[in-house]
């Protein structure tokens, strides 16, 4: 078990994150999850945090809006909610006297992902890398997104049709590797690809006959590995 810590957002809202190993000057891996995970039920969560104790990281997994012990109406969540559960555990972070702060990866997963990417693209300077698992773009300016992910409010589904991830991701800054599996049928193998051309310091590992959810075995271990060396450089 980590140490549950709590923050508060801009907006009010207590959002509730988890942190693992943490030590004076260890640098953190952020794990961001799912739509309809949390941080206790993600197994890539489960992966990252052991990982992380392996290399000496302190490991930090947070529960987004409406979800887990985040406060908020999970019908209510949004890409920007999101955002903002991100920008204030970054921020706690970087005050925490137990972690080094100043150098954080985030790892984002699907809808997650989506939620890094923008966070890195607004706040280029406050991550070290960055990390998406089959980032969830092609949620945005969907016109189908209402039959694709029904039951949320209306909010919901104008916040994701207000943003503009492809165009902001010009401005993360972060050295990024994004990990998408080509037989995905939640985010096309095509969001992976657009998304590396233009992403500045970026890299793609496709996994071959790997859908959205990642199965244990093989395609877990390299996916892991993966991210292990590719945070060894940067973080």
């Amino acid at each position: 078990m980590g140490e549950l810590r709590r923050v508060v957002t801009g907006g009010g809202v207590e959002v509730a994150y988890e942190l693992w190993g943490a030590g004076q000057g260890a640098p953190v891996v952020l794990f961001g999850h799912g739509l309809y995970s949390d941080r206790k039920t993600s197994s890539k969560s489960e992966a990252f945090c052991e990982m992380a104790h392996r290399m000496g990281w302190a490991f930090c997994a947070l529960d987004f809006y409406g979800r887990g012990d985040t406060g908020g109406d999970f019908a209510k969540t949004g890409a920007t909610k999101c955002v903002e559960c991100l920008e204030a555990v970054i921020s706690a972070l970087s005050g925490a006297a137990d972690v080094d702060g100043n150098r954080v990866a985030l790892v984002g997963s699907s809808f997650g992902g989506l939620a890094s990417l923008l966070y890195a693209a607004r706040h280029p300077n406050a991550i070290k890398a960055l990390v998406l698992i089959a980032p969830a773009l092609n949620l945005c300016s969907n016109p189908d997104v209402a039959q694709i992910l029904p039951g949320f409010d209306a909010e919901f589904y104008a916040d994701l049709a207000a943003q503009k991830p492809f165009e902001e991701a010009a401005s993360v800054a972060a050295p990024t590797l994004i990990i998408q599996g080509d037989a995905d049928d939640v985010v096309p193998k095509e969001v992976a690809k657009r998304l590396v051309g233009i992403v500045p310091k970026a890299e793609l590992l496709m996994l071959p006959g790997v859908g959205h959810a990642l199965p244990p075995g093989r395609p877990k271990i390299v996916m892991v590995e993966a991210v292990c060396n590719f945070l060894k450089r940067h973080l």
